[in-house]
């Protein structure tokens, strides 16, 4: 955590391009070069420093990362799907999907299994964030994630 995730945190309504700006002096260290917070004042290094110990403040940190990686799930689990798809030579999960109505049954079948599968999926991923959010669960790693969401079982005739 660093002063610009406590500034978020502490003014969530600041606009970090025109009402607060913060620079990077090239070695890593980072200060308020613009403060543009009517009836707020400038908070002291002091203040900021209380602010990064403070509970509270670390708490709302923690959930924005918690949210920030449960958000980037979203396109990795669209890869993962794809790529079960792709096991049976389907350009990617719509490509398997489109199979459901063919006239050649194995196809047929293997969209049909894919959509089962892919709902399952789903729904095991949606009340996990929901576990997730609440706390109730440590937020995982998305391969941590995927190696327990269900398996396909692919129909073979």
């Amino acid at each position: 955590m660093n002063i610009v995730d406590v500034l978020k945190i502490k003014y969530p309504s600041a606009n970090f391009m025109t009402d607060i700006i913060i620079y990077d002096d090239g070695n890593g260290i980072l200060y308020i070069k613009t403060w543009n917070l009517i009836g707020q004042p400038l908070p002291t290094d002091e203040q900021i420093s209380t602010w990064m110990s403070d509970p509270t403040v670390q708490a709302a940190y923690q959930a924005e990362q918690n949210n920030d990686l449960i958000n980037s799930y979203t396109i990795q689990l669209q890869e993962y799907i794809d790529s079960v798809a792709q096991q049976k030579q389907y350009d990617n999960a719509i490509s398997c999907i489109s199979y459901a109505n063919s006239t050649v049954q194995l196809w047929k079948d293997q969209a049909v299994a894919f959509i089962a599968w892919r709902d399952s999926v789903y729904n095991y991923v949606i009340a996990q964030e929901a576990l997730m959010l609440s706390g109730s669960i440590a937020v995982p790693t998305f391969t941590q994630l995927q190696s327990e969401l269900p398996v396909i079982t692919w129909p073979t005739s």
